[in-house]
C-alpha cells in the first residue's frame, strides 16, 4: 500500500479500527510495477475464477495473458 492512501479518509477510518482492535500497521512499498511473468505467476498460483484487470493502462492485453479474464470499465459496479 502505498503511504499517502492512509492520510485520505478511508485510510484514517483503517487506522482507526486497527487502533481500537490494538494493532498495528507497518507499510512496506515498492515504486514500480509487476512484471507480467510474476502476474502470472501470481494467478496461476491463486487459481481465481476469473482476472479483472484494475488500475492498468494494458486492459486489453489481459486476455492473451491471463484465462478467464473479465474486463470491466472504471466505474462500473459488477457482481462476484
Amino acid at each position: 500500500m502505498w503511504p499517502g492512501y492512509l492520510e485520505e479518509p478511508s485510510g484514517q477510518r483503517l487506522m482507526a479500527f486497527l487502533g481500537r482492535l490494538g494493532l498495528g500497521m507497518s507499510v512496506h512499498h515498492t515504486s514500480g510495477h509487476a512484471f507480467i511473468p510474476d502476474l502470472q505467476r501470481l494467478v496461476a498460483a491463486l487459481a481465481p475464477r476469473c482476472v479483472v484487470p484494475i488500475h492498468t493502462f494494458g486492459s486489453d492485453r489481459f486476455p492473451e495473458l491471463f484465462h478467464r479474464t473479465e474486463p470491466h470499465p472504471d466505474g462500473e459496479w459488477w457482481e462476484v
